[in-house]
């Protein structure tokens, strides 16, 4: 007989060193420099990859920080940014100077307009997006945007010239639950050519439709980022402002950001969105550190009120366990967590096997509700799929309500995936030991 619900819960000992902030330094990983905009991203097995300025890619699996890629000296490249996206088959892609490079799980390669059909001088790269076509999107500093079906070997370009987009210098792209996408044209740095005009502009795949400062709410005079919230909601953050469009109303909240700012101009240099749609601002150049805004409430983060060990904040990633991964300019990364999880009981019957919280130190407890029973076995695996600990229990033990604990002490600090079986049913979480 099968269990019907069973609800997993995990809980932490009272004597858990757990805080919202980890960071990674010099003295406990790879990074030394800075870890520039647009460069923390997860791959599809859940190791991470930052980009450093000047050094080249690190890569962390919960576990090990991997040796660094020097990329620009080992391929002979200019590298400023590295921007990055994984298609279906778990290849990462990185936005270069020139194009792309690909990395297949063993060899990196370069995807140029001297080794492929995608065109040259591209005028640097600054967003990299797959589609659920899995063909990538580029956004870029001189050619617009470019769509590279990589399967078939098919470029389309769209510029100035043969589209509504407002100039050929288009810094970001974000794709909304409908799946039309949107591009933020012209950014400061790149110099306008006479009649171009910052916008923002959406694209179904059929139809344009472009809000510029002479026909729209729009007013931001340098965007570099976009963000869309689960509201449908479009942000957009540049140099020294950030702006909501609603798909009617469009809000400015230089006030919000600036009166907690120690100089006049700012910048916001990445913006991302949570799981629990909070977005998060990072701002540099203004000496004003992180702002949280949960769509009623600003939350100002900086080094004087928090673990946070920067004064200004390069990117911004969040991960697939809602851990918010920050880029400083002189502190390393820090990783942001919350102390719990809203869990909502309706969920967890439907789900059947919840962690709260997903951060432990020593001790593990597990919480079971049956309402049929049957044995079970509960195990827990590395990043690498081996089983460190597992256990288990027999339908006599298991009536109603039921707890077992497992010491994870021995466990080294890293990512770890909970697996229960029961019967035929087989359901797996994650969780993250911290030391």
């Amino acid at each position: 007989m099968k269990i019907k619900f069973l609800i997993l819960i995990i809980l932490v000992s009272s004597n858990n060193l757990y805080s919202k902030w980890t960071i990674y330094t010099h003295l406990n990983s790879t990074i030394k420099e800075w870890v520039l905009q647009g460069e923390i991203n997860q791959d599809k097995k859940g190791v991470y990859w930052f980009y450093e300025q000047e050094r080249g890619l690190a890569r962390f699996d919960g576990e090990h920080w991997l040796n660094i890629e020097p990329i620009s000296e080992r391929f002979g490249i200019a590298v400023k940014f590295l921007p990055s996206a994984y298609d279906t088959s778990g290849n990462m892609w990185f936005g270069i100077g020139g194009g792309l490079l690909k990395y297949d799980g063993f060899n990196f390669s370069l995807v140029t307009g001297y080794t492929s059909i995608l065109p040259m001088d591209l005028g640097g790269v600054w967003q990299v997006l797959i589609d659920k076509k899995n063909t990538i999107w580029l956004t870029t500093g001189g050619k617009g945007v470019i769509n590279y079906d990589f399967e078939y070997n098919k470029v389309t370009e769209y510029n100035r010239q043969n589209s509504p987009l407002t100039t050929n210098s288009v810094h970001d792209v974000v794709i909304d639950k409908n799946g039309d996408f949107w591009f933020i044209c012209g950014t400061q740095g790149f110099p306008l050519d006479p009649g171009d005009t910052m916008s923002l502009v959406k694209f179904d795949g059929m139809n344009w439709t472009v809000y510029t400062k002479f026909n729209s709410g729009y007013a931001i005079d340098a965007p570099y980022n976009l963000a869309i919230d689960s509201t449908g909601n479009i942000w957009i953050g540049g140099y020294s402002n950030l702006q909501k469009f609603d798909g009617q109303n469009w809000t400015l909240y230089w006030n919000e950001i600036h009166s907690y700012c120690k100089k006049m101009d700012f910048e916001v240099l990445d913006l991302d969105v949570d799981k629990k749609n909070n977005l998060w601002v990072m701002i540099a150049y203004g000496i004003c550190g992180i702002f949280k805004y949960d769509g009623k409430n600003w939350t100002h983060i900086n080094k004087d009120n928090s673990d946070f060990p920067a004064d200004e904040a390069t990117c911004a990633y969040v991960d697939q366990d809602n851990r918010v991964w920050i880029g400083s300019s002189e502190g390393g990364i820090a990783v942001y967590e919350e102390d719990t999880l809203d869990i909502v009981e309706s969920e967890l019957y439907q789900n059947g096997l919840t962690i709260i919280p997903n951060s432990v130190y020593d001790l593990v407890k597990f919480s079971f509700h049956a309402i049929l029973y049957d044995d079970v076995k509960i195990s827990i695996s590395n990043y690498m799929g081996n089983t460190v600990k597992e256990f288990n229990l027999n339908a006599d033990a298991i009536q109603g309500t039921s707890e077992a604990e497992l010491d994870v002490s021995a466990l080294p600090s890293g990512l770890y995936f909970a697996t229960i079986r029961s019967g035929g049913q087989v359901q797996t979480e994650k969780f993250v030991v911290v030391r």
